[in-house]
């Protein structure tokens, strides 16, 4: 529908943006960018009119960086783009997106990153296994067979995810999606025009 398309748009521009991997350039003794102005106060000149105050102070990373690599490969069937497309339909549809990072053993950096719809995820509670709770990832299957008898599931320890969400305005726990409001209206409008 009218609100799937509008989050498809937010998505597409998303996965044609430019990310880059940078770091803080070390300040130099001297700066030429600033000076004085007639009324005492310093100013300092921006080389473009979207430019942040500290862009001068960072500097790209070389293409070998552990960071720059995971970006652009972060796991074997996503390209970046990709990614990026599914974080911003699942968050906006969903109004949280959960990001698994699978770690290499004995490193801090994770080796893969993978969006997880949000559709195929129930929360599970804290445990002695699973101190600060989990998720459940439960299979899918086209068919009638339903969401919670399709097959298994395997637990992710939330201290492995990435948890991104719109705060929801009951619970402290739940995404709320900025077009959730439009939902329910269309929904209606739709049904309308079907009888």
């Amino acid at each position: 529908g009218i609100v799937y398309l509008c989050v498809k748009a937010i998505a597409d521009a998303a996965s044609m943006s430019t990310v880059r991997v940078t770091r803080k350039r070390k300040k130099p003794q001297k700066t030429t960018l600033l000076m004085s102005g007639s009324d005492g106060r310093v100013h300092k000149a921006l080389p473009t009119a979207h430019s942040q105050s500290n862009d001068w102070e960072q500097v790209p990373v070389d293409d070998e960086h552990e960071l720059a690599q995971l970006l652009a490969n972060p796991n074997d069937v996503d390209t970046f783009q990709d990614f990026l497309s599914q974080w911003c339909i699942f968050e906006n549809l969903y109004g949280e997106q959960v990001v698994w990072r699978r770690m290499q053993e004995g490193f801090d950096m994770p080796a893969e990153l993978w969006a997880i719809p949000r559709s195929l995820l129930s929360t599970m509670p804290m445990s002695d296994m699973y101190p600060a709770g989990g998720f459940r990832v439960y299979n899918w299957y086209p068919g009638n067979i339903g969401l919670y008898a399709s097959g298994g599931w395997t637990a992710l320890d939330r201290r492995e995810v990435m948890w991104h969400k719109y705060q929801g305005p009951l619970y402290r726990w739940q995404g709320w999606s900025p077009l959730t409001g439009a939902g329910e209206p269309m929904d209606v409008l739709n049904a309308i025009l079907r009888s």
